[in-house]
């Protein structure tokens, strides 16, 4: 982003950035004068609030991965929030509480599972917290 000082900012002039990706960020800041200030500093960016789950399968359709995600992608480390996970044929039917080891991600093992079916994992105290995913059949 690009800003010029006026007169009227006496030396001082306030910028909204907004940073998308968690982890630290480096701002820097530096005039396009030829020795001009420069400065910058080193930011630890954090995650927004929950916005939706992410589904992931292995090839062998054996374990989910649960992602909670915040609305820029980012992992939702901090997560503690508690998701059912079920089949729509009933064959699994599992909770989880989310604590600091996970880190915002839960492995579930789907061992056991009759296929073909839909496997449906919601937040157990905010259902705009879902998602689902086909679990196909062995040909």
């Amino acid at each position: 982003m690009r800003a010029l000082f006026t007169l009227d900012d006496h030396g001082d002039r306030t910028f909204q950035v907004s940073f998308l990706r968690a982890g630290p960020r480096t701002l820097e800041v530096r005039s396009d004068s030829p020795g001009g200030p420069v400065g910058g500093t080193i930011l630890m960016v954090g995650t927004g609030p929950p916005d939706h789950l992410q589904l992931a399968l292995d090839d062998q359709q054996k374990t989910l991965v649960v992602t909670v995600v915040d609305q820029h992608e980012n992992c939702a480390k901090n997560h503690n929030g508690r998701v059912r996970v079920e089949a729509e044929n009933e064959s699994l039917s599992l909770e989880h509480t989310f604590d600091s080891s996970d880190r915002g991600r839960h492995a579930f093992s789907l061992t056991g599972v009759q296929l073909p079916t839909i496997i449906r994992v919601t937040d157990v105290a905010d259902a705009s917290l879902s998602a689902h995913v086909s679990l196909e059949g062995v040909p």
